[in-house]
């Protein structure tokens, strides 16, 4: 009974730590389903573009002279893209997408402008050191290659590599793919 107000603060104590014990647990549980959630995410929408890639590539093996409804693809999904002002990190993957469907297409030139407007969404939301930066550089890459600009796509190629290594650190699975 003397220390009635030393146990009573001793209990509160208690009460506290374990509350927020459990509040911390559950946060981090939320945190991981959410970041599980954005990775399926991220992998459906690799799928997606990969499929459709591969549509365009079937459809125009040589590249050269794209056809009819190849041009007419490229003009929805232009016209689709610029309905997304308000989602500009889709706006960027999706102008890659279609950058490199211009690629396979053989207008290295008017890739490398969509891969330059997919950059400057993402450096806009994310900075300039975020490492999603490094996917439009190696798809810009590509497309400064195709256009004979060797010396522009390798100093682009390390300049993604750079922002990977920087996020990831040398030699991690991420920086690989560049």
């Amino acid at each position: 009974r003397r220390h009635r107000t030393l146990v009573f603060l001793g209990a509160v104590t208690v009460t506290s730590l374990v509350g927020g014990l459990a509040a911390t647990v559950w946060q981090a549980r939320v945190a991981r389903q959410e970041r599980d959630l954005a990775e399926t995410a991220r992998r459906r929408s690799e799928d997606v573009t990969g499929f459709l890639l591969g549509l365009f590539e079937a459809s125009n093996p040589q590249g050269g002279a794209d056809s009819l409804t190849s041009r007419i693809l490229l003009r929805a999904g232009m016209q689709r893209v610029d309905e997304l002002s308000e989602q500009p990190l889709v706006q960027a993957v999706m102008l890659d997408a279609l950058g490199r469907i211009q690629v396979t297409m053989g207008h290295p030139a008017e890739a490398l402008q969509l891969h330059e407007r997919s950059a400057s969404l993402r450096e806009a939301v994310l900075g300039r050191d975020h490492p999603d930066l490094a996917v439009s550089d190696r798809h810009a890459a590509t497309a400064l290659r195709h256009l004979g600009r060797y010396a522009e796509a390798e100093a682009r190629l390390w300049q993604g590599y750079a922002l990977e290594a920087r996020a990831y650190g040398e030699g991690s699975l991420e920086t690989t793919e560049t």
